[in-house]
């Protein structure tokens, strides 16, 4: 897929709002977790939405974003910091001049 081709889509992803993302879990125990897709939904920072109707829009970019991991408190000069365990490679479709969704080449629909 290239820029400005027409998509037409019915999910996407959208971040959570609030999601507890800490973990008293050590790296190894949560990377296996992750190996056989037992890592709870708690992980996750985008939550996948389902529209209701097929929504059309063209491509305007490609990102990828830290779709699951966890926070850790690093010290006191650094604070919290978001340790990556996957990322997803999402276009951004724009249906409007408002606004960019996040979908994943998987919820794009094949005409």
């Amino acid at each position: 897929m290239n820029l400005g081709d027409k998509v037409k889509f019915q999910k996407e992803l959208v971040r959570k709002r609030y999601s507890y993302t800490g973990s008293n879990l050590r790296n190894s125990e949560i990377n296996e977790l992750n190996k056989i897709g037992k890592l709870p939904d708690a992980y996750t920072r985008y939550t996948t939405v389902d529209n209701f109707k097929v929504l059309e829009g063209i491509i305007c970019g490609v990102r990828t974003i830290k779709y699951k991991g966890f926070s850790r408190y690093a010290g006191y000069e650094e604070g919290y910091t978001f340790e990556t365990i996957e990322n997803k490679k999402v276009y951004l479709v724009a249906c409007n001049m408002k606004e960019f969704h996040r979908v994943p080449e998987e919820f794009i629909i094949k005409d």
